[in-house]
């Protein structure tokens, strides 16, 4: 999900950069606002309908995952560079 959703970003302020220059010579600036708003706008609904702030409270998330995200939730997961680079190769 977060993949996802750093992908959107990215390509929200690609497409805003390259839209917004033309929106503004054409229409005038306050339609830059405008128009965005109307992508905007049903994006939160839908973010704030599907997305939520713990695991336990995601309807998308199946029971077996949610078990797992909970077992493993607390621990240093963290490798830190020096871990990384006095590790042995993988095998």
């Amino acid at each position: 999900m977060q993949t996802a959703s750093w992908a959107g970003y990215s390509l929200g302020v690609v497409l805003t950069n390259l839209l917004s220059g033309l929106l503004a010579k054409h229409l005038g600036w306050p339609w830059v606002f405008y128009l965005l708003a109307v992508f905007f706008v049903p994006w939160c609904v839908l973010w704030a309908a599907f997305v939520a702030d713990d695991p336990s409270k995601c309807k998308a998330i199946p029971a077996d995952e949610l078990a797992f995200i909970q077992k493993e939730q607390g621990k240093d997961l963290d490798a830190g560079l020096g871990k990384v680079r006095t590790r042995g190769p993988l095998q």
